[in-house]
């Protein structure tokens, strides 16, 4: 079924879902004129979503499943909370080895994980499900971590 401006209504409520994942990325991430000092007691909460791609030609269907933001950007020391909401897909083993860090997250679910980087550099978060394009991926997020 087509709506008036002869888009099917699936990619309307797609369109909806992406731009509130985006305002929700968004407001995650407070206003900072100049962070020269990070409060060892303060905590940043990030939302990251697992999300699932389709696109079907006249003889194939594909997808693919990501995290959503692709790109975390933090402060070296930084006390992090990242809240992994399972948005797509029955459920989604993930690890950050960089931090020691490995958990899983089921559709409908939300898990929350806490680490501070230390060390200055980009790291992956990978979800271990879809790690290749074979099973639909790769899934990655990359955490980078900048000077304070």
């Amino acid at each position: 079924m087509r709506n008036k401006f002869g888009l099917p209504f699936r990619n309307i409520s797609i369109i909806l879902v992406l731009i509130q994942l985006s305002a929700i990325f968004i407001l995650s991430f407070p206003a900072q004129a100049s962070q020269s000092h990070i409060s060892p007691h303060s905590v940043r909460d990030i939302h990251l979503f697992t999300v699932e791609y389709q696109i079907q030609s006249t003889s194939t269907k594909k997808e693919v499943y990501r995290f959503d933001p692709g790109t975390l950007v933090v402060h070296q020391g930084e006390r992090i909370r990242l809240h992994i909401h399972g948005f797509h897909g029955k459920e989604h083993h993930f690890r950050i080895p960089a931090f020691q860090i490995q958990g899983k997250v089921k559709k409908g679910e939300t898990t929350t994980v806490t680490f501070t980087p230390q060390q200055l550099g980009t790291y992956e978060l990978i979800c271990d499900n879809h790690a290749s394009t074979s099973s639909f991926g790769p899934m990655i997020t990359y955490i980078t971590v900048i000077p304070s």
